[in-house]
């Protein structure tokens, strides 16, 4: 028994032994484990903030090896640093860790263009200068033998100038005889001129004395001129006060009114189609037809009592709306109409000159001229071009009249100059068509005589 239990002592202690190193193992194992798992921590830690510099891929590479050989005792980061600065400045005179946006920048101001390369554009550079000197090489040899030639020629310019200086002071020796000749028939020729001088002055003599003469006959033939053309001024207007209708074409009465139609702002005239009647053509209304005349005051066609325009064209007569009235002077019928442009069986010549001021803005200008001609034809008229009067001219329509140009001053320019001639021919012609119609007989409307005549209201 004593052994036995002596053995199951020893089988205890061993189990118990046991059981302790196992926990001893177990707790081991677990603090082996604990330091293993922060080591490998660590160690990815490690990698991590490695692969921020380099990558493994890139730890592997053949060209990082050559760089960690070439680095010696240096890290492979400072030694690429210092090959990266040797460059930026070797290559490119940047300094203090310029980057690739320096590095474009300072290739954009030496002409590298977008996209393209510094090294290739200094190859261009180089092959361009390469070009340039081989082109200055050619000039300076094409320079040379120009030099050669413009030497050549001057040598040939100066035996040719001795070869003249020769050649002159010989024939100057040969015509030194005619010379005296020529200063001989010279004095002969002076005392010829003088002799025409003198004659030439008597002549003018008697032109002038006889110039004066005829001015003073010329004189009197104007004033006798002048007080016919008065008398015959006298004798038309004794003619036409005895006359049943003016003579003047102006004045002539064109048509009728035949009916008055609701209040009185329609009316029938007996004027249509047949008698060349357009729509949109206006007439003056006139109580009769000596009213028709030339105010002798103000020299201005008196307005009308109404003034129409054709809306409706008939075969033998037209309707016609009322566009201007006097209040008072109410149209009736046999009233007479009359336009100083239609007639039905003859068409009037127009010779429209100068500016106009149409539409009342107080600016003329040649295009509301251009206008009334437009007008003038479209009623039947017909318009005559150009600056002279012909002679079977009907009426001159004349603008306002131009103002006299400003006198020069001393020192005006050619611009000036220019300026104040053709002011002064504007000026000159207007009143040249004046004198010449008046003196022909030819009626003169203003804008407002024609604007009357034609029933066209002014403004």
């Amino acid at each position: 028994m004593a052994i036995r239990t002596s053995a199951s002592t020893g089988v205890i202690v061993s189990l118990i032994v046991f059981v302790v190193l196992t926990v001893l193992l177990l707790v081991g194992s677990i603090l082996l484990y604990s330091e293993l798992g922060t080591a490998k921590e660590s160690a990815t830690e490690s990698q991590d903030a490695l692969s921020e510099y380099v990558t493994k891929p890139e730890r592997a590479a053949d060209w990082l090896m050559s760089i960690e050989k070439r680095s010696g005792r240096d890290s492979v980061i400072g030694h690429m640093w210092n090959e990266a600065e040797a460059v930026r400045q070797y290559g490119f005179g940047l300094t203090g860790g310029a980057t690739i946006d320096d590095v474009k920048t300072f290739g954009t101001s030496v002409g590298v263009p977008e996209g393209g390369s510094l090294a290739l554009h200094v190859v261009d550079l180089t092959r361009r200068l390469q070009d340039a000197s081989t082109a200055a090489q050619v000039a300076r040899q094409e320079a040379q033998a120009a030099n050669a030639i413009a030497d050549d020629l001057r040598a040939q310019l100066a035996m040719a100038t001795g070869e003249r200086e020769s050649l002159l002071a010989m024939e100057t020796t040969r015509l030194q005889p005619y010379v005296q000749a020529d200063a001989t028939y010279a004095a002969k020729i002076n005392d010829a001129v003088t002799g025409f001088n003198q004659a030439q002055q008597s002549s003018r003599t008697r032109n002038q004395t006889d110039m004066a003469r005829l001015k003073s006959e010329t004189d009197q033939l104007r004033e006798s001129n002048v007080r016919l053309k008065g008398r015959l001024a006298e004798y038309e207007r004794r003619m036409n006060r005895d006359r049943l209708r003016a003579s003047d074409p102006a004045m002539l009465v064109d048509g009728h009114v035949i009916d008055v139609v609701g209040s009185g702002d329609h009316v029938y005239i007996d004027l249509g189609r047949n008698d060349q009647i357009t729509l949109g053509m206006q007439f003056e209304v006139y109580d009769n037809g000596t009213q028709i005349q030339v105010d002798s005051d103000s020299g201005l066609l008196p307005r009308g009592k109404a003034s129409l325009q054709v809306v409706k064209v008939g075969d033998d007569s037209s309707s016609a709306k009322v566009t201007r009235s006097v209040d008072g002077r109410p149209i009736i019928r046999g009233n007479v109409i009359a336009n100083g442009v239609y007639d039905p069986n003859y068409q009037f010549k127009f010779l429209v000159h100068g500016q106009f001021d149409a539409n009342q803005d107080g600016r003329p200008s040649p295009q509301e001229a251009e206008y009334l001609r437009e007008r003038i034809g479209r009623w039947g008229g017909e318009v005559v071009r150009g600056d002279r009067i012909p002679g079977d001219l009907d009426f001159l329509v004349l603008g306002v009249q131009p103002s006299d140009p400003l006198p020069l001053r001393e020192n005006a320019s050619t611009h000036e100059y220019g300026d104040y001639q053709r002011q002064r021919e504007i000026v000159d012609l207007y009143k040249q068509l004046f004198t010449e119609a008046r003196e022909a007989g030819i009626p003169i409307l203003n804008q407002n005589r024609l604007y009357i005549l034609t029933g066209q209201p002014e403004g």
